[in-house]
């Protein structure tokens, strides 16, 4: 039997069942085809890449929510994530255990706020700032509860994706300064922002893997296809290790970092916009689909916790 998430298209829950039935009209059903190697994952699902849809899950009993750019914390028993309010978007915190929700009060409520990452201790929030217009926007840090807010990239360009490293101390981020999107670490206070990727392709959303040694992002081209890479924290020995023949994007790593959830998109430019949750080794081996949408829907931006 296979695991179907039913989603209405607007409303937020999201029922796990154990059938083969087609849905009805009015409903969507997304299917689970693959199994987890270990723990749970979050993933955002909609009719359109890049638009808030609603956040779901596999490996754990959860409902599912409005929301984007989610990251799972606490050991999986919460999730991060940004969601509108009213003509803004903000970040908030949901305890998955009795369904609650707190808004982090940023003290920013004219300005677009997503991709928020907590540190490894739990004190410190990256996440990013878009001001009126969107023609930049940039990364800062604040304390856990949304105090003490600091922006930590400048300039006429976009700044985004942050990632903390596993012991904290630095955050990987892609960034345009450099005219083609491009991966850069700073020090968690924003100093010695270095170019790890230097590369003439596209390369963005990084990832750092939990026992710190290794960095994946998507690299290629965003109209023809993009697969992900693997380097060394220190920017060496790059790596394409899905070797996708459409796009891939947006890699996530499991908690032992030996595996690594990526989006798939279906087809190549001009072909429909379906995008699927798959999963594969560090060494991009074992290959294997874990959601299957229809077509004009898509899963996307994966994140992986205990």
């Amino acid at each position: 039997m296979k695991n179907l998430l039913r989603l209405p298209f607007v409303i937020l829950i999201t029922t796990v069942l154990l059938s083969t039935t087609v849905s009805k009209a009015d409903d969507y059903e997304l299917e689970v085809i693959g199994d987890l190697p270990l723990g749970k994952l979050a993933f955002v699902t909609s009719d359109a890449f890049g638009r808030t849809g609603t956040i779901v899950f596999v490996g754990q009993e959860a409902k599912g929510f409005t929301g984007d750019r989610p990251e799972l914390i606490d050991g999986g028993k919460k999730i991060i994530y940004s969601n509108q309010r009213g003509r803004t978007s903000a970040l908030f915190v949901r305890n998955l255990s009795n369904n609650s929700t707190e808004e982090i009060q940023t003290g920013m409520p004219e300005l677009d706020l997503d991709s928020p990452s907590l540190s490894p201790s739990g004190k410190k929030l990256a996440f990013v700032a878009w001001p009126t217009g969107r023609k930049s926007c940039h990364i800062h840090v604040a304390d856990a509860d949304g105090s003490h807010s600091q922006q930590l990239t400048e300039g006429e360009h976009h700044n985004w994706s942050p990632r903390w490293s596993p012991d904290g101390t630095k955050i990987v981020f892609e960034s345009t300064r450099d005219d083609e999107r491009q991966i850069y670490v700073m020090d968690a206070d924003g100093q010695n922002q270095t170019n790890l990727s230097n590369d003439k392709k596209m390369s963005h959303a990084p990832a750092w893997s939990p026992d710190g040694t290794h960095i994946a992002y998507m690299s290629g081209s965003e109209n023809k296809t993009c697969s992900i890479y693997v380097m060394k924290s220190d920017g060496t020995e790059k790596q394409n290790v899905s070797h996708s023949l459409t796009r891939d994007s947006e890699p996530t790593w499991s908690p032992d970092s030996k595996w690594i959830a990526f989006t798939r998109t279906a087809s190549k430019p001009p072909g429909p916009e379906t995008m699927d949750i798959w999963i594969m080794r560090r060494d991009g081996l074992e290959q294997r689909q874990i959601t299957r949408n229809a077509v004009k829907m898509s899963s996307y931006e994966p994140t992986w916790s205990q």
